[in-house]
């Protein structure tokens, strides 16, 4: 079966990257803290009214950036810090990134109604322009 989308997160150099069907519902098999964590940052309605203006304006980097970079690195933070393994432990951070970006699209998705696909599809015509 051939996946049709790349890794949730590449190096920043090769551009943004797609939500990844093979990541699709591990964010059903994270902690239940790391989950509300998620659910509640990603829920903010300040944030939820960045992205949704980001996305009007077609500023599809940043909103990309602010999901995928800024408040999964600061949700993962703070969980790893709760945890008692200081700011950023690397295996959090690296167990747990996907799910937590996956909940953070599926929330934007939610509060804006744009399916999954027309986000990748946004997030495609990003990466060719880089």
């Amino acid at each position: 079966m051939t996946v049709a989308f790349t890794k949730l997160y590449d190096n920043v150099k090769k551009g943004p990257t797609l939500v990844s069907r093979q990541t699709e519902g591990r964010c059903d098999q994270m902690d239940e803290r790391l989950r509300e964590l998620a659910e509640s940052r990603y829920g903010q309605k300040e944030f939820l009214s960045t992205l949704f203006e980001l996305a009007l304006e077609e500023q599809w980097f940043d909103l990309q950036h602010l999901i995928q970079h800024d408040m999964a690195k600061a949700i993962l933070a703070d969980y790893s810090y709760e945890l008692g393994k200081g700011y950023l432990n690397q295996e959090v951070f690296y167990s747990n990134w996907e799910p937590v970006i996956e909940i953070g699209w599926r929330i934007f998705c939610d509060h804006t109604g744009l399916t999954m696909d027309k986000v990748n599809s946004h997030l495609t015509d990003l990466r060719e322009a880089i």
